[in-house]
């Protein structure tokens, strides 16, 4: 696996959801969790699509638990838009800061911002390892990418819109004794400091295991039924029962998501459909493509794979465990997520082209 987590802030209607029906950290996937009053703003994004902002004079935080089993090897890399306003007062020592990775016993690495644009890095135990001055402009969206090699004598490097501010910066960047076992990326800021959309990756794959650069994403929801129909509709066609916009908000309780559906109990039955068009307007190269479906189990056990098929090709995702507490009820509904680094045609670097004829889908597992 290279990407662990893709985010754009569009999925989510509401702050709550957010937390509310993220992956579960028990099914080897990822969870977020908030604190503070860290809010989802629509239309506040680089792009125009929502950001994540901190507006508190304290603490504001939102992390994200990667477990043992998902993230591999010692080497985390986030590539993500950030934006500050000019009252961003975060500073070493006395604020909180913009970014922070930890372990079971604490911090591996914090990079702190202060009102001037400087950023200032610090290693585990509290050590102060680096300083850029006046590297971030005030009232602009930045692409920050960090590279981090989680060892007691590690390295870090650091892109700021491409431009490399910090390369192989040694120290001690693991707090933990022992192996990593769970890691926590923590999104923090004062003063309106806003988070844009996000990619965490390991080096463990071939691809998607470096600085991305300069990135954005796009989202379509099902628009057919594909060529497997092995799943059974709640009512009409298997295609408008997930079909949901960008964005739908289930309600507190998730009852949203049991108003329509498909659903299956035979091992291996597959379900597939086509998509709305991508565009990719004035793209490069497409690093990957991503499913994202929100699913619950009726048994204990259950699991769910993603699949892609592009031409007569096939690739399939990892079998991802599945939210059960008894009789299965709308709240146990989790968002679940596979990532597809090269089209099945050939295992190549998808295209527009080939995004588009392609079909994805789900698997009982």
């Amino acid at each position: 696996m290279s990407v662990l987590q893709a985010v754009d802030w569009r999925r989510y209607a509401v702050s709550a959801d957010i937390e509310g029906f993220e992956d579960d950290a028990t099914a080897t996937s990822t969870k977020w969790s908030r604190s503070g009053s860290s809010t989802l703003s629509a239309g506040t994004g680089r792009f125009g699509q929502n950001s994540v902002v901190c507006q508190s004079g304290s603490a504001q935080l939102l992390k994200i638990m990667l477990p043992s089993g998902l993230f591999t090897g010692t080497t985390l890399i986030v590539s993500m838009d950030v934006k500050f306003e000019s009252n961003a007062t975060s500073a070493v020592n006395f604020g909180v800061p913009i970014f922070e990775v930890s372990g079971a016993t604490g911090s591996h690495l914090k990079i702190y911002l202060d009102s001037g644009g400087t950023i200032q890095i610090m290693g585990a135990a509290g050590t102060f390892l680096g300083r850029a001055q006046h590297v971030f402009e005030t009232g602009v969206w930045h692409t920050m990418e960090i590279k981090v090699n989680l060892a007691d004598a590690g390295s870090l490097s650091m892109n700021l819109d491409g431009i490399a501010i910090f390369t192989s910066l040694s120290g001690d960047f693991k707090q933990d004794a022992g192996a990593l076992t769970l890691l926590n990326v923590w999104l923090a800021g004062r003063q309106n400091t806003y988070y844009g959309d996000m990619v965490i990756m390991d080096t463990a794959g071939t691809v998607n295991n470096d600085f991305l650069t300069d990135f954005r994403f796009e989202l379509q929801i099902p628009d057919a039924d594909g060529a497997t129909l092995n799943w059974t509709a709640s009512a009409g066609t298997r295609f408008q029962t997930i079909d949901d916009a960008i964005g739908f908000s289930s309600g507190a309780s998730g009852a949203g998501y049991d108003t329509d559906y498909i659903s299956d109990n035979t091992l291996n039955d597959i379900n597939m459909s086509s998509h709305g068009a991508v565009t990719a307007s004035g793209y490069t190269a497409i690093q990957f493509t991503a499913l994202v479906v929100v699913s619950r189990a009726d048994t204990a056990g259950d699991k769910v794979a993603m699949l892609a098929t592009s031409s007569a090709s096939t690739t399939t995702g990892p079998d991802l465990g599945l939210k059960v507490s008894g009789a299965p009820i709308a709240a146990d509904y989790r968002w679940r997520r596979a990532y597809f680094d090269k089209d099945p045609n050939g295992s190549i670097a998808w295209t527009p082209t080939s995004i588009n004829a392609a079909e994805f889908g789900v698997k009982k597992r």
